[in-house]
């Protein structure tokens, strides 16, 4: 349930643009951010959550919209999503997207 240091510190980079650019992903927090990016044309690699997001109405039911979208679905710590993620309070869910080429 704990990521490892070297996948910590992978993610962690990616709230750099440089490492954005070179690795060509991004990391999205929140709820809605991660449901409305369902809607889209990204291409997810893993999504991070906790696991009292299963608790939250609006968090489960986007856990079930998730499972047959994305392969790398992983419960972590809070402590792991909130070490990837630029918010104070994170809501319990992160996801690691593609970036698009134009």
């Amino acid at each position: 349930m704990t990521l490892s240091k070297s996948h910590l510190k992978e993610l962690k980079e990616l709230t750099q643009k440089k490492h954005r650019e070179e690795q060509a992903k991004f990391v999205i927090e929140g709820i809605r951010l991660v449901h409305e990016a369902l809607d889209s044309d990204f291409e997810f690699i893993e999504v991070l959550h906790t696991p009292e997001l299963e608790e939250h109405p609006g968090g489960k039911a986007l856990l079930q919209a998730l499972k047959g979208r994305v392969d790398g679905l992983r419960p972590v710590a809070q402590r792991d999503i909130e070490a990837i993620t630029d918010t104070v309070t994170a809501q319990g869910i992160a996801a690691v997207l593609r970036q698009q080429r134009h």
